[in-house]
């Protein structure tokens, strides 16, 4: 919804795996994922494609350690990142 209404704000689209499986295999899960939540954002939503980049994680940011099936399925997860520009400061002549 907010890159539907704010134009000017982008996203980086951050794909986490959880511990099972090669660093390669990690690696190219965690892509796919955050490639997966870029392309419904541009196909299904309609947003510029310029405004979202997918980022890759691999196991090093898990958010439950030793984990069960459960908390593997926690740790399969997506994390977006918006960025809006900030607007130059007011000048006093501007505030009147």
């Amino acid at each position: 919804k907010m890159l539907r209404q704010y134009p000017q704000v982008s996203a980086v689209i951050k794909g986490y795996p959880d511990d099972r499986g090669s660093i390669e295999t990690k690696q190219r899960l965690s892509e796919k994922r955050a490639e997966a939540v870029c392309t419904e954002l541009v196909h299904h939503f309609g947003i510029d494609p310029h405004r979202v980049s997918p980022k890759r994680f691999g196991p090093s940011q898990l958010m439950a350690s030793d984990p069960t099936a459960e908390e593997r399925r926690i740790n399969r997860w997506i994390e977006a990142v918006l960025t809006a520009p900030v607007p130059p400061p007011m000048t006093m002549a501007e505030s009147d």
